[in-house]
C-alpha cells in the first residue's frame, strides 16, 4: 500500500502444499519463499493493497521478480564487479542491450565485420540472449564480456565456432577469442549430442569467469538431467582440407579460469591451461568407474589421448585421459591416466584409490575420502568440499589450504583463524562450540 507503508520482513518456508495452510500463518507484510521451487507468497489485509500489487484492471502485474542463488564461490558466471578492461586503440566497441532500443546479442554478432583487427562486444543487462550464430571469423581479438554486477544469459541454438580469416592468417599470437563473465546455454532447438563450442581455430581462447552450462541439474522426479558437453576441438581445427591444417600454425591454448563446464573433449594437438575451475562430466563420488571422461579427447576418447594439461585448482568429476600433465591443487573423482608419466608432476592434488596412470607426484593422496556438500549443479553447495571430508584434502592442498576448485577462497586459513581468535578471548572455563551452517 503506497498510502501506509509497512516493512516487509522475509522468511522462508515449504510452500509445496500451501493450500491446506502454512505451519505458521502468513501475516500482513510479511512474504514467504520457497527456495526449492521458487513460489511466493505476499501477505495483504486489504483488496487495495492487492491491487496495488496487480494493477490497474488486474491484467498487468507491477512485480518485478528476479531470483538469487547460493553458491561456494566465485567460480562461473557471477554479477560480480569487474575490473574496467582496457580498451585496445582503435578497438571498435559494440554495446548490448535488450531493453531501451539497444541491439541484440545476435543483431551484434550477425553483422560482425571480420576485416575489424579488434572488437569488443559488451553485456550491460543480465537478460536472456538467444544466439543463432555461424562461424565467426576474427582478424586479430574479439571479446564478448558481460559488464560490471551483471550475468547474461547466452542461449544458443547451435554451437559456437570461431576461426582466423583462413588458415595462413593464424599466427602463434593471433586471433585471440575472449569469453568473460557469460552463462552459456543450449536452447530447446540445440542439436542433440553437440558440444557448446565446437571449432577454435585460434592462436588462443580464453574463457574467463564463465559458465558453460553443464546439465546434470536437479529434475523434480530426482533425477538428473542430461549432461553437456562444454568443448569438442578436433585435430583438423575444422578446416576442410589437409592443405589448410598444414598452413595453420599455431598450437591453440585453451584458457579456462574460474569457470564451470560440462566435460572437455580437446585433441592432443592443443594445450588445456585450468585454473580455479569446475568440470563435470556427471560422474562424482562414489559412481562405478565407467568411459565417462571430463577431459579426454574429441576423436576417440578410449584410445585416443586428450591436449596436454597444465591446472592449478581444478574440482574434476568424470575421468581424465590427456597426453602429459603438470598442475597442483586438484580433485578428481574418477580415475586419471596420462600417457607420458615419465615428465612433468602433479603436486598437493587427490585421486580415487585405482585405475590411475600417474606422473611423478608430490604429497599427493590415493583413495581418500572425499565428499561434496552436494554434487548437483545449480545446487547452493555444489561441488564444495564437506567437513566430513579427509583432513588431508581440506588443508594439504597449495599454499597449506584446500584442494579442488575452491581453495583460493582460503577457508582452511579462515578456519583456524578463527579457532585462534575464540581461544584468545574466551574466558578460562568456557569451550566454544562452533557450529559451520554453510
Amino acid at each position: 500500500d503506497p498510502t501506509q507503508p509497512w516493512q516487509w520482513r522475509w522468511r522462508g518456508d515449504n510452500l509445496c502444499a500451501w493450500e491446506t495452510g502454512l505451519r505458521r500463518p502468513l501475516r500482513h507484510g510479511e512474504i514467504i519463499v520457497d527456495p526449492d521451487i521458487g513460489r511466493v507468497l505476499i501477505g495483504v489485509n486489504t483488496s487495495a493493497q492487492r491491487d496495488a500489487i496487480v494493477g490497474s484492471g488486474g491484467n498487468a502485474s507491477r512485480l518485478f521478480v528476479s531470483f538469487t542463488y547460493g553458491a561456494a564461490g566465485p567460480v562461473g558466471a557471477h554479477p560480480v564487479t569487474r575490473g574496467a578492461d582496457v580498451i585496445p586503440a582503435g578497438a571498435q566497441v559494440r554495446t548490448v542491450r535488450v531493453l531501451g532500443g539497444g541491439q541484440t546479442l545476435q543483431q551484434v554478432l550477425g553483422a560482425l565485420d571480420p576485416a575489424i583487427r579488434h572488437v569488443v562486444v559488451q553485456i550491460e543487462d543480465s537478460f536472456v540472449h538467444p544466439l543463432d550464430v555461424g562461424l565467426l571469423r576474427v582478424r586479430e581479438t574479439l571479446t564478448i564480456r558481460a559488464a560490471s554486477d551483471q550475468r547474461p544469459v547466452v542461449l544458443l541454438a547451435r554451437p559456437l565456432q570461431f576461426s582466423a580469416l583462413s588458415a595462413a592468417a593464424a599466427s602463434p599470437t593471433h586471433p585471440v577469442v575472449r569469453l568473460e563473465g557469460l552463462y552459456i546455454a543450449p536452447a530447446d532447438t540445440f542439436p542433440s549430442g553437440s558440444a557448446l563450442i565446437t571449432r577454435a581455430a585460434l592462436a588462443r581462447l580464453e574463457i574467463i569467469s564463465c559458465t558453460l552450462a553443464p546439465g546434470g541439474h536437479r529434475l523434480r522426479n530426482g533425477m538428473r538431467a542430461a549432461m553437456t558437453t562444454a568443448l569438442r576441438l578436433t585435430n583438423d581445427y575444422g578446416f576442410a582440407t589437409q592443405a589448410e591444417q598444414d598452413a595453420f600454425v599455431p598450437t591453440p591454448d585453451i584458457v579456462l579460469q574460474r569457470c564451470l563446464t560440462g566435460a572437455l573433449a580437446v585433441d592432443e594437438r592443443y594445450r588445456l591451461d585450468i585454473q580455479s575451475c569446475i568440470v563435470d562430466a556427471g560422474q562424482g563420488v562414489g559412481n562405478a568407474p565407467l568411459s565417462v571422461y571430463a577431459i579426454g579427447a574429441a576423436s576417440l576418447p578410449d584410445t585416443r589421448w586428450g591436449a596436454a594439461l597444465s591446472f592449478d585448482g581444478l574440482t574434476c568429476l568424470g575421468n581424465t585421459r590427456v597426453s602429459t600433465v603438470t598442475g597442483m591443487g586438484g580433485l578428481f573423482t574418477q580415475p586419471f591416466e596420462v600417457l607420458d608419466n615419465q615428465h612433468g608432476c602433479i603436486k598437493w592434488s587427490a585421486f580415487p584409490a585405482a585405475g590411475n596412470r600417474l606422473p611423478p607426484n608430490h604429497f599427493c593422496v590415493q583413495g581418500a575420502a572425499l565428499r561434496f556438500t552436494s554434487e548437483w549443479f545449480n545446487d547452493p553447495g555444489y561441488c564444495q568440499i564437506s567437513l566430513d571430508t579427509d583432513e588431508r584434502l581440506r588443508t594439504l592442498g597449495p599454499d597449506d589450504d584446500a584442494m579442488g576448485a575452491f581453495g583460493f577462497l582460503l577457508e582452511a586459513h579462515k578456519w583456524i583463524n578463527l579457532q585462534v581468535r575464540l581461544r584468545e578471548f574466551t574466558p578460562v572455563g568456557i569451550r566454544p562450540l562452533t557450529v559451520p551452517i554453510t
